[in-house]
């Protein structure tokens, strides 16, 4: 067995992950919105790390005078548009507080059941 070694796939061998993401019965995913970590045995993927480049929206803020007054959903209907005119599939959204979490539902966001880790440097 040979060494193993990490490193980051570049766009132009994306295809190579195509049966490592249909092992897991997902569909490869488009190179413009992911990129991944790869480990390799002379030549051969032996592990894979995907990371999706989908947007994370945050933090909202409008001014407490503006509240009320629609202000977050016209701002929603923007980040809709920008999302999807820069190829995104989607985003997410992390509400700190109730008024936030009132947003998100009228925007459409729905609620995921995920553990999130996070780590910080």
């Amino acid at each position: 067995m040979g060494e193993v070694t990490v490193r980051h796939i570049p766009p132009e061998e994306w295809e190579r992950l195509r049966g490592t993401y249909e092992q897991q019965g997902d569909t490869l995913p488009r190179a413009e919105q992911n990129t991944a970590i790869v480990a390799e045995v002379d030549g051969k993927i032996v592990g894979m790390w995907g990371i999706n480049l989908l947007i994370h929206a945050g933090p909202l803020w409008v001014d407490p005078e503006w509240r009320g007054k629609g202000v977050p959903d016209q701002m929603g209907v923007a980040l809709d548009e920008l999302v999807k005119n820069a190829g995104g599939k989607g985003y997410l959204m992390f509400p700190s507080n109730k008024g936030s979490e009132q947003v998100a539902v009228r925007m459409g966001l729905k609620p995921a059941a995920w553990k999130i880790y996070v780590k910080e440097f």
